[in-house]
């Protein structure tokens, strides 16, 4: 049984290892064929077993436990073969459901306007009533340029800061002085 493990132990250590070094989806086509991949597995979708990444863990956390496990001695072959398998399934479960939450959760670097009400901002270029300027905000880590447009009487001059109130005409943000607002 030796051999199995691994053998178990090499193949899913070396598809984890690549995973790690050369990232584990191509650019954006996530290869496991969860409910959340967008892929129908014959309505088995939702099963572990369908997800590259459940065999790889299963192999290479499984390999390795049937592979101590033997070298320590003391167990029985079907004793160590059902705790490999075990070890294995536990890892290859745990981390398909640990990525799908991961998945569901995420949080994207994309800020829309709405996610953008009630910050500050900075005008780079004047905005009057009627007229539109633009304004630079930092959100989600990121510097961002936008076209803005404003209802106030003021003229708001580059340099000066103002508080976004949310989506304007024709995808631009709607600014205040930042006294209005406050």
């Amino acid at each position: 049984m030796l051999p199995l493990y691994l053998g178990a132990l090499a193949f899913g250590g070396t598809l984890l290892i690549a995973s790690l070094l050369f990232g584990g989806d191509d650019h954006g086509h996530d290869h496991d064929h969860g409910p959340d991949a967008g892929h129908a597995v014959e309505g088995l979708g939702w099963l572990p077993v369908a997800s590259l990444r459940f065999w790889t863990f299963l192999l290479a956390f499984g390999g390795a436990a049937g592979t101590a496990l033997t070298f320590l001695g003391g167990v029985s072959r079907p004793v160590v073969g059902g705790i490999a398998l075990a070890v294995g399934w536990v890892a290859g479960v745990a981390m398909v459901g640990v990525m799908r939450t991961l998945r569901r959760g995420s949080v994207g670097s994309e800020v829309s306007l709405r996610d953008l009400r009630g910050e500050t901002a900075e005008v780079i270029v004047a905005i009057t009533r009627g007229e539109i300027g633009k304004v630079r905000v930092v959100a989600k880590g990121r510097i961002h340029d936008l076209i803005a447009e404003t209802d106030d009487a003021a003229t708001f001059a580059a340099g000066e800061k103002v508080m976004i109130l949310g989506e304007g005409a024709e995808g631009r943000v709607q600014v205040t002085s930042k006294g209005d607002a406050e």
